[in-house]
């Protein structure tokens, strides 16, 4: 008997746009998007703080379709967030913005930026 093969079409840059299904697709679930990120001097910061929708155990969003509403600062991906610096290695998102800079951790601020934030020392 012959099996049936999966067949999908050809998916190019052309056809990835924010918010398709083929776009959903390239996501890890590492959640590193979804942890709070703090600027400073043109750079960004990861901090151990999660977005509170997110579930842990699952690198899961719980309001995933409805996150923009629920949490006003969750800032969909696009090409230009992404070429922001938002995004780890390793995220295939950064193929989009491979020159991009990796962002940093918030244990790399200065001691008194993290003071004033009252971030872990």
């Amino acid at each position: 008997m012959r099996s049936k093969r999966f067949w999908r079409p050809y998916v190019t840059r052309a056809h990835l746009r924010p918010g398709s299904p083929e776009w959903e697709e390239l996501c890890q679930r590492c959640a590193r998007c979804c942890y709070e990120k703090l600027e400073y001097c043109g750079e960004i910061f990861y901090t151990a703080s999660p977005c509170p929708h997110l579930d842990e155990s699952t690198q899961r969003c719980r309001v995933y379709s409805n996150r923009t509403v629920e949490q006003p600062d969750c800032a969909a991906l696009t090409p230009e967030i992404i070429a922001m610096g938002v995004l780890p290695q390793g995220c295939p998102y950064r193929r989009f913005a491979p020159d991009s800079p990796l962002p940093k951790i918030s244990s790399e601020l200065p001691d008194e930026i993290r003071r004033q934030l009252n971030l872990d020392l």
